[in-house]
């Protein structure tokens, strides 16, 4: 059994060149995230570093090589990653519903407009939302309602 055999597939071609460039001395040491198949089938991931020890002569003996089971962290990493993409397809979603409600929207966070759809910005005579944007909302609502626009503050 050798490295390459228990290396996975879409890591080999990178460790194989780093060895290359050790043994031709061009560089001392590397280190890598990569996996490997256990025994049993399981992806492990692991920090490596390696290099090379050379005898007096000057020639390489062996590879001499310490490996950090990263296991969890990359498990962490790829379900985190996930999440996030599964949430950036939920708000995008979202997103697109709001723009396309007849209905005007208007999202403010202590009084200050955070997001507007069309139907809102033909409401209030807005050509864009960045004309609205960061805009307090006694700057768009009519000066008659603020006092409505106090009281569902407070709520």
């Amino acid at each position: 059994m050798n490295f390459q055999s228990i290396t996975h597939q879409d890591d080999l071609e990178e460790n194989l060149e780093y060895v290359n460039q050790l043994l031709n001395q061009k560089i001392e040491a590397y280190h890598m995230e990569k996996r490997y198949i256990h025994r049993l089938g399981q992806t492990v991931w692991c920090m490596v570093i390696a290099s090379v020890v050379y005898n007096e002569k000057g020639e390489p003996v062996f590879l001499f090589s310490q490996f950090h089971d990263i296991t969890a962290k990359k498990l962490t990493e790829i379900v985190q990653k996930q999440t996030e993409d599964v949430l950036r397809e939920k708000e995008e979603s979202f997103r697109n519903l709001l723009e396309e409600l007849p209905l005007a929207v208007l999202i403010t966070q202590s009084g200050v407009c955070q997001y507007v759809n069309r139907a809102a910005l033909n409401l209030i005579g807005a050509e864009s939302a960045e004309d609205v944007l960061g805009t307090s909302t006694n700057d768009i609502v009519d000066p008659s309602n603020h006092d409505k626009l106090e009281e569902r503050r407070r709520k």
